[in-house]
């Protein structure tokens, strides 16, 4: 594959775009977090009384 810098800066971000979406993504979830809709949130509701 090379050297990233060969082809220059914007080749460089250019293919790198994909790496700084999911980056940002991620932290933005991790920030805000997923909402009432998330997987984690269903998990976390008291199921009624179990007991």
């Amino acid at each position: 594959m090379g050297e990233p810098w060969t082809k220059g800066f914007w080749e460089a971000a250019h293919a790198s775009r994909t790496d700084w979406s999911m980056l940002l993504g991620s932290l933005f979830l991790l920030i805000q977090g997923g909402g009432a809709w998330s997987c984690d949130h269903k998990l976390a509701r008291p199921r009624g009384d179990q007991g």
